[in-house]
């Protein structure tokens, strides 16, 4: 049986109740009503996705980061569902200041992504209950399944063709290969 764990990423003021020193990897409680449960705390996503395992939610406290190529690790795998979301009741942000490059991703940077064999896959992942603004990307990955629910994605978009809200790639080409997937938003 699956032993899944709860992450809390806290980059800022901690709420009334709850007890962590700050240190990445250190115990995370509180005593307010409604509290999922004790973990480890984190200062940044990208920390507690490095930390993360098989079947894990990772919480983020409302409010806004300021992160980017945050690398969902390829060794994550089902049947189990690993979950990146907001705390219950709280909404996180995260914002890229129009950096071109992916939010959260399986390889970071797309020069980088663009040398590589699609090979790493990501998969059984959830993401929801978040928003995403001003990034090139939102999402960039390869293979699947990841279920994507209620998020906020806008205002992503670059000058170059890699742009997009969502792309997931067959794993084997990019361009727009017919399974592809690439959801583009487009403001006005």
């Amino acid at each position: 049986m699956l032993n899944a764990a709860y992450l809390y990423v806290d980059g800022g003021d901690h709420e009334t109740g709850v007890t962590w020193d700050d240190t990445d990897g250190h115990s995370y409680t509180s005593s307010a009503e409604g509290f999922p449960g004790a973990g480890t705390g984190y200062n940044t996503i990208a920390a507690a996705v490095a930390a993360v395992a098989t079947g894990d939610t990772i919480y983020m406290r409302g409010g806004t980061y300021n992160e980017h190529d945050i690398t969902i690790p390829n060794d994550v795998e089902g049947p189990a569902w690993t979950t990146l979301c907001s705390y219950p009741g709280e909404w996180a942000i995260l914002d890229g200041n129009d950096v071109q490059d992916a939010a959260i991703t399986h390889t970071p940077g797309f020069e980088e992504y663009q040398k590589r064999n699609l090979t790493n896959q990501t998969s059984y992942w959830k993401f929801e209950r978040f928003e995403i603004t001003e990034y090139a990307a939102a999402f960039w990955f390869s293979g699947g399944p990841q279920w994507y629910r209620y998020l906020y994605i806008h205002d992503c978009i670059s000058d170059t063709p890699l742009s997009a809200g969502i792309w997931i790639t067959d794993g084997q080409t990019i361009g727009g290969t017919a399974s592809d997937i690439k959801i583009v938003f487009y403001t006005n």
